[in-house]
């Protein structure tokens, strides 16, 4: 009598296996599996903008605003977006464009802080000038969900503020 293949441990069973396509089939790819990332090229310079290698002096940020965690993405652990701008004479950000996103919506939600920031600007040779800068902003789920989608309770009245994190920004 020819003997079986053992594949799977005793008492695994159909509820096993039937648990296991379901988990194939539902892709459990990690902690933040995306259905809407996005990655785009970074356009080329425009004429008069210089990068943070070629200034005297490279933008400092004056007002930083929190990024606000899409609502729409409450089952996420954490995600991050990487916007590429030009921080105008002016101070503003301009010509924001998001390069790589784990979501859309990260995307949009640092793209609205970034609207509210405002720096001192570039300096080469004595004048203000306009620079392009990279930046990373990163998410952590407020709504206490672990990977697996369960509840982790209500935070406690102990949580820390929500003043923004003091930080530096590192330029690419």
């Amino acid at each position: 009598m020819p003997r079986s293949l053992k594949l799977a441990p005793a008492g695994f069973g159909r509820t096993g296996w039937l648990l296991l396509g379901c988990l194939a089939a539902g892709g459990c790819t990690g902690l933040n599996p995306s259905e809407h990332p996005v990655s785009q090229m970074v356009p080329p310079l425009k004429l008069g903008v210089y990068t943070v290698a070629t200034v005297d002096r490279k933008p400092v940020v004056t007002k930083e605003v929190q990024a606000e965690y899409p609502t729409q993405l409450y089952g996420y652990l954490e995600g991050k977006a990487t916007v590429v701008f030009t921080v105008g004479v002016d101070g503003k950000a301009k010509d924001a464009m998001v390069v790589e996103a784990d979501d859309g919506l990260f995307g949009e939600a640092a793209l609205a802080a970034l609207s509210k920031w405002r720096f001192r600007p570039a300096v080469l040779s004595a004048r203000p000038v306009p620079c392009r800068m990279t930046l990373p902003f990163y998410f952590d789920s407020p709504y206490g969900y672990d990977h697996n989608g369960l509840s982790a309770g209500a935070p406690s009245d102990q949580a820390p503020s929500d003043a923004p994190a003091s930080g530096s920004i590192t330029p690419r």
